[in-house]
């Protein structure tokens, strides 16, 4: 009986800790910079000023991997175009029967949102000089849109002689998951979302079935 009691505290505890955090904000902060289709980008999230996650993101090390092993897989038979959009056809009825409650969940992700700042600068080149003059333009003028909230700063460069896109930034929000978390209570009650679901689980399924 005492065993039992001590159980239910320890539960109870947990699920009045896991609860509270859903009224904490967490602060996320994404730190990127970009070189052309290199991709580099360190992702943290903070519960007050306590530090949970931290991960560094780079696609370099996956661009590597397809290129040593591209040579084997010319061999393989590839799975045509086609049979990819067969694959998600049976999804499309399924997210347009769902299309008013993913549009609400959507909103209460954007409503629990609240942006502290987003910093991003690009360099941008093109073989062609004028090309490059108004896509720079294009990009510089969004800075002084007169709706931009002062915690948005875009800047650009042009660079002539070379083609090449460099961009590097930074991101930094609060999200509190209370009403998140709801919604998608919400979401995944919904039959059809749950169908979707399950025929995405059922697709990646055999497509790992098929790659071993």
């Amino acid at each position: 009986m005492i065993i039992l009691t001590i159980i239910l505290i320890i539960l109870a505890i947990i699920l009045i800790i896991i609860f509270s955090l859903l009224f904490i904000n967490l602060h996320i902060q994404i730190n990127y910079k970009v070189k052309n289709t290199e991709i580099n980008a360190i992702i943290s999230i903070k519960i007050l000023k306590l530090k949970i996650f931290n991960k560094r993101f780079n696609n370099k090390q996956t661009q590597n991997e397809l290129s040593t092993s591209e040579e084997p897989e010319k061999n393989k038979t590839k799975t045509p175009l086609k049979d990819k959009i067969n694959e998600i056809k049976p999804l499309i009825p399924l997210i347009k029967n769902s299309k008013k409650i993913l549009i609400n969940f959507l909103k209460i992700i954007r409503q629990s949102i609240k942006l502290n700042k987003f910093e991003t600068h690009t360099s941008l080149g093109l073989y062609d000089y004028v090309d490059t003059v108004k896509i720079v333009g294009f990009l510089s003028m969004l800075n002084i849109l007169p709706n931009l909230s002062k915690k948005v700063s875009i800047t650009t460069e042009a660079l002539f002689g070379e083609e090449i896109l460099k961009s590097n930034g930074k991101i930094s929000f609060k999200i509190r998951l209370f009403k998140p978390f709801l919604g998608l209570l919400k979401l995944i009650s919904d039959k059809n979302i749950r169908e979707i679901i399950k025929k995405i689980y059922q697709i990646k399924k055999e497509n790992d079935g098929a790659k071993t």
